[in-house]
């Protein structure tokens, strides 16, 4: 199965926690805003289908999908944290691999990650108290 990604976008982020649609809808704000400092976009996948997706999930839906090296999932804790660190998920090198990076550095990790600047598991080393990323690459 392919997962939907628009043209435009940069990257591919899902929405698995439905307990609290503020939240949500503050969340997307958040980074919206930050992507647009960067002038990037993100595909949000916002359907229930995904609702409690774990990273295992995640690789075994995104199997055969060849373009797709990374994803984001925004849990019930990222939604919960000011700092918002979703679940970046390996879906290329290390399938299942996964760390937290902060709202304010997800497009960033996406970014090394597409110019092949830093990999997957260097973020994965670079992610500090909690093994969370908060930059720094």
């Amino acid at each position: 199965m392919t997962l939907p990604i628009t043209p435009d976008a940069q990257g591919l982020l899902i929405r698995t926690d439905f307990t609290d649609d503020a939240a949500w809808d503050t969340f997307r704000k958040t980074l919206q805003r930050h992507l647009d400092d960067y002038r990037a976009a993100m595909t949000f996948l916002d359907d229930r289908a995904h609702e409690g997706l774990t990273p295992g999930g995640l690789v075994r839906l995104a199997e055969g999908d060849e373009d797709l090296a990374i994803a984001f999932l925004v849990d019930g804790d990222a939604l919960r944290d000011p700092e918002y660190p979703v679940v970046a998920v390996d879906l290329s090198d290390e399938p299942g691999r996964a760390f937290r990076v902060i709202a304010d550095e997800v497009f960033s990790v996406q970014t090394n990650l597409d110019l092949a600047t830093t990999d997957f598991a260097g973020f994965a080393r670079m992610a500090g108290r909690g093994g969370v990323y908060r930059g720094g690459a």
